[in-house]
């Protein structure tokens, strides 16, 4: 009883409870499960005072373990979070880098056709019949409707385009391919002369921008009836003029991409995947 070191009848040392203040961390982090899980209800209230404050000491070591614990799990987490964030930036930056190329491949592959088809003129209303020279049909209307000598113009080819179907009435269009360019627009500048016939004459256009300038001539009908003394056109690919000024646009981004350098685009892409390739990985943090 007069023993300094021990309190009451409890066994245990005061130098022991002072001991327990001091570091042991990798003691408590082995020890503190087993020993909370093999305390019961029942005996932690038969225990003596000195064993409840050892026992609710331990679980509070315990929980401040496991707050530790939970944040460097968090701060785990927010560390490989960024770095999935900065991965899904350079994963959209790559999907936009290559839309916009295909964009470009697909602006510049319509551009390249039309510019093939430069020297075609389609001839529509024209009634069609068995065993008929497509040749001649064009020369007598270049002829007689619009004036030209068509011994002069040469050529090349000269046939019916579309879709065959015996026993019914056709007219489906000419195509014509001329030699020179010149003859073209030299045909176009007289298609005035078939205003208020059935017969037409137009370029032969790729189908995105057949459709695009199919869009604007009602309002190019429009500005003509309205403004009979204004000069309104449409352009090449689809552009809308009234007295030189752009009314309308149905393919705003065509310069944007036609315009645009291929091989940057790629280069960008590269970089970026050259990037995340060079870039170290995180170090996991297992808890």
């Amino acid at each position: 009883m007069d023993n300094p070191h021990f309190l009451g009848q409890t066994g245990v040392s005061v130098q022991n409870r002072f001991e327990i203040f001091n570091p042991r961390e990798s003691a408590v982090t082995q020890n503190t499960t087993q020993a909370t899980s093999n305390v019961t209800r029942d005996d932690f209230v038969q225990s003596n005072m000195d064993s409840k404050m050892l026992h609710m000491f331990d679980e509070l070591r315990f929980i401040r373990q496991e707050q530790v614990n939970n944040s460097l799990t968090i701060c785990n987490f927010q560390t490989n979070l960024s770095g999935m964030n900065d991965k899904l930036n350079r994963v959209i930056h790559v999907a936009n880098s290559q839309s916009d190329l295909l964009k470009a491949m697909a602006y510049k592959s319509i551009d390249l056709e039309a510019r093939s088809r430069r020297n075609n003129l389609i001839f529509r209303g024209f009634m069609e019949s068995t065993g008929e020279n497509c040749f001649q049909i064009v020369r007598d209307f270049l002829q007689n409707r619009l004036n030209i000598d068509g011994d002069n113009i040469y050529l090349t080819r000269a046939h019916r385009t579309g879709k065959f179907v015996r026993n019914r009435y056709q007219a489906r269009p000419i195509i014509v391919n001329f030699r020179d360019y010149n003859d073209t627009e030299y045909i176009m500048n007289k298609v005035r002369l078939l205003k208020g016939t059935m017969q037409s004459i137009d370029y032969d256009y790729p189908r995105e921008i057949q459709e695009a300038r199919s869009r604007l001539w009602p309002k190019l009908k429009e500005l003509r009836k309205q403004y009979p003394e204004a000069k309104s056109v449409i352009i090449y690919p689809a552009k809308l003029l009234h007295n030189g000024r752009i009314v309308l646009d149905e393919l705003p981004d065509w310069n944007k991409y036609v315009g645009a350098n291929r091989i940057q685009m790629v280069e960008q892409i590269q970089q970026v995947s050259q990037q995340r390739t060079a870039q170290p990985r995180p170090p996991n943090v297992l808890l």
